[in-house]
Order: C-alpha cells, then sequence, then structure tokens
C-alpha cells in the first residue's frame, strides 16, 4: 500500500509505504528523493530543498502526522500503522 503526502508549500511530497524492503513487520516507511526513513528517524531539512549544513531537523512522526491532518487522511491504515509504531518508539 502507497500514500502519497504533499505539503502544499512546494516542499517534495513523501510517500509512505510498507511495500519497501526497508519496511518490516508492516510497518510503513517515508520514502522522499531516493531515501528511506522509519517512524523514529530523524530527516534533515536538505532532504526537502534547505540548504546543505542548515542543521534543521524533523522527526518522521511530525513530518506525517502534519502533512496526513492537511489532506485530511489521518485515518488511511498506513497513517495509523507509521503513528503507533513512532509512539512506541518515545
Amino acid at each position: 500500500m502507497r500514500l502519497t503526502l504533499h505539503n502544499g508549500d512546494g516542499a517534495h511530497a513523501v510517500e509512505l509505504t510498507d511495500e519497501s524492503a526497508e519496511s518490516s513487520y508492516g510497518v510503513p516507511v517515508i520514502a522522499v528523493v531516493g531515501r528511506v526513513f522509519g517512524p523514529g528517524d530523524l530527516i534533515p531539512a536538505e532532504v526537502f530543498g534547505a540548504p546543505e549544513g542548515s542543521h534543521a531537523w524533523t522527526t518522521g512522526e511530525t513530518l506525517v502526522r502534519n502533512r496526513a491532518e492537511r489532506q485530511g487522511v489521518g485515518s488511511n491504515p498506513l497513517v495509523r500503522r507509521f503513528l503507533a509504531a513512532a509512539a512506541l518508539k518515545r
């Protein structure tokens, strides 16, 4: 299953998927610009076009929660599984 999450401000779209080799035990991962991040990973801002070395980061949980809320897809099974896995990693 795949779900594309857009930001609306021109930032790169991310794909939430459980079809990646990095997805284990059914936990979805974030795929963006050829890189894959899990629920507990920190994602560097340059992945989304910020200047390299900007030292800005976001968590996978925050990224998915914010974009899913904006798109009204918070009840999607992929979103729910990703956020549940992120809660276990805290």
